[in-house]
């Protein structure tokens, strides 16, 4: 598939092929076992086929998502079952792991201190710095990604001014931003041009996030931009990955 380029979508040359979405998360993962386990490819298919193994030895229903439940909760049941597999290996000469089920030990237990209404340590937050932005990391994700669907309608024709009102109406519409006053819109058409403009500076998009939005095919429509943007969004939010058809 073939893509145009823009100022702040990357600096790809005007035709370049990509490879599959598939293709591509394999690479990113491949990526990253290398920068933090020092993994060569071989080993990285190696540790993936170990690890359809353990997790194929625990029963369907212990590994299964809670029906019900906040984030937190499930973020708490998703730490207990990695550190019941530690423990497992306790005793068999894996002492040198123990810092790893301490260390989600300690998670899981400021976590259900925050569940009762105190901030251990762990998570009390450092002061910020004068150069580090104003913004939480989840409102940084909406703006990010939103800009990178404007740049994608942008692609197949549509006004810069347009098709930042597609989105801002989108965003809108799902509340993925908190309206300053119950009255007013979250976010305007300026706010999202603002936020191209700020991007221009050539910070860095999520990977997954920006290989898909450019990589859409002639016949893509304005409407799937959009409903990628949402189901992207939907699913950050959620704490899930979003599901999305090939391009």
């Amino acid at each position: 598939m073939r893509r145009k380029t823009s100022k702040i979508d990357g600096g790809l040359s005007e035709e370049v092929s990509l490879p599959s979405e598939k293709k591509f998360f394999e690479f990113l993962i491949q990526f990253g076992a290398l920068e933090q386990l020092d993994l060569c490819r071989p080993e990285v298919t190696e540790v993936a086929e170990r690890a359809k193994r353990l997790y194929g030895a625990i029963p369907a229903h212990a590994l299964k998502e809670p029906a019900e439940g906040s984030s937190r909760e499930k973020l708490i049941r998703a730490l207990t079952i990695q550190i019941v597999i530690l423990e497992t290996l306790s005793g068999s000469g894996y002492r040198d792991l123990e810092w790893i089920r301490n260390a989600l030990h300690e998670i899981r237990t400021g976590l259900r201190e925050v569940e009762k209404g105190f901030t251990p340590p762990i998570f009390q937050a450092r002061k910020r710095s004068p150069s580090a932005g104003r913004e939480p990391h989840d409102q940084r994700v909406v703006k990010d990604t939103s800009v990178m669907a404007w740049l994608a309608l942008q692609r197949f024709g549509m006004n810069k001014t347009k098709a930042a009102q597609m989105v801002a109406d989108c965003i809108t519409k799902r509340r993925f931003l908190p309206a300053r006053h119950p009255t007013q819109k979250s976010v305007s058409a300026r706010s999202i041009l603002n936020w191209a403009e700020r991007k221009s500076d050539g910070s860095a998009f999520d990977c997954m996030a920006w290989f898909h939005f450019t990589s859409y095919s002639p016949q893509t429509s304005q409407k799937r931009i959009i409903a990628d943007l949402e189901e992207i969004l939907e699913a950050y939010r959620d704490g899930r990955n979003p599901h999305l058809d090939g391009n």
